[in-house]
């Protein structure tokens, strides 16, 4: 089973309005098809929609990232969560995403990545904000974590930082 094409591309857009990228849902399956291929997910069919899971390959992959940020960061501001519009990355999460950008990964692994720390299965919010990351790349993630994370809108293909709620 492998991903289609089904929607509008993304197009991602600088302060000043130029266009930084696009993402195009042809783009996008191709990513996902090369997770699959590659095997860091497998692709499933429940109630009629598609799903991805990672793989014993993926979940590998996901635990260097935490490995590589736990070495970097001894405790995490900001929440990890997904919502109808949004993923939010804590400090640590963020960390593992951009070592994880400098390393190459495409978005399926981000997907998948993003996924576990929230929680949450791969759906089309997290495919597009984890396409956004790639397409950003890991010094804009970087330079938009304060120390409390992260906020990426998909949809309006923004990052922002967290609020820290607490000192950290």
């Amino acid at each position: 089973m492998k991903a289609n094409t089904t929607h509008e591309g993304i197009t991602i857009r600088g302060q000043d309005g130029t266009v930084a990228a696009e993402i195009t849902p042809q783009y996008l399956v191709e990513e996902i098809n090369k997770a699959i291929d590659d095997g860091y997910l497998k692709a499933r069919e429940k109630a009629g929609e598609i799903m991805f899971e990672t793989t014993n390959k993926g979940n590998q992959m996901i635990e260097k990232f935490e490995q590589k940020a736990s070495r970097s960061t001894t405790q995490s501001c900001g929440v990890s969560k997904v919502d109808d519009e949004h993923v939010y990355l804590n400090n640590t999460d963020t960390n593992e995403i951009q070592f994880g950008l400098q390393m190459g990964s495409g978005t399926g692994v981000i997907a998948a990545a993003i996924a576990g720390y929230a929680g949450t299965g791969i759906g089309a919010v997290i495919l597009a904000v984890a396409a956004v990351l790639v397409s950003l790349g890991a010094s804009r993630v970087g330079t938009r974590n304060h120390g409390c994370g992260i906020i990426v809108d998909g949809e309006d293909e923004f990052i922002e930082p967290q609020d820290c709620l607490e000192p950290c």
